[in-house]
């Protein structure tokens, strides 16, 4: 039982920490500090998603992750 409540929180956890690296790329690339393609693969759909849906700027990820780059 402790091992599977040790499971969900560290899962939780990680989520949390994906979620918050996902925003530092996100951020980054709209800033053009950082290029998409410099964004760790587990990271780009995450990424692309923040910056198409939250920042609204498509033309910075290109067209296999939703966006209209070229």
């Amino acid at each position: 039982m402790v091992n599977l409540l040790a499971f969900w929180l560290l899962r939780i956890f990680m989520k949390g920490e994906l979620e918050m690296m996902a925003m530092l790329f996100a951020c980054r690339i709209v800033e053009e500090r950082t290029a998409f393609e410099q964004v760790p693969r587990l990271l780009k759909q995450p990424v692309a998603d923040i910056v198409i849906n939250d920042f609204g700027m498509p033309e910075l990820i290109p067209a296999e992750f939703g966006g209209t780059a070229a």
